[in-house]
């Protein structure tokens, strides 16, 4: 009884530490997240115009678009949305909008 008792507690030890492992990975993005955003793209892109043509569009017809790309840069696109406090599809679309001319892009 006592090694069933020994071994279930061993369990727990090791999925806690598993559980303590993203956490660090949170750090880590924080970390980057807590840098300012340039003011070439803070003139590009601003909360309020994304969150706009999310709402705008929520009722239009959609279509999925899959690409590949640079881990690097799926890392940066993570930590742009999280900066701007906006959901990383929501950028996206604002991104592709602005690019196809569909969506006017802010002054510079």
């Amino acid at each position: 009884m006592r090694d069933g008792v020994s071994s279930n507690w061993q369990q727990e030890s090791s999925s806690q530490k598993d559980a303590q492992k993203p956490a660090q990975k949170v750090e880590q993005i924080s970390k980057t997240a807590s840098k300012p955003l340039s003011k070439e793209l803070r003139k590009l892109l601003s909360q309020d115009a994304i969150e706009e043509l999310a709402f705008t569009l929520r009722k239009t017809p959609q279509g999925k678009v899959n690409a590949n790309i640079p881990h690097e840069w799926k890392e940066d696109l993570d930590d742009l949305a999280f900066r701007l406090k906006v959901g990383k599809y929501e950028l996206l679309t604002y991104i592709i909008g602005v690019f196809l001319g569909k969506v006017e892009a802010p002054e510079r």
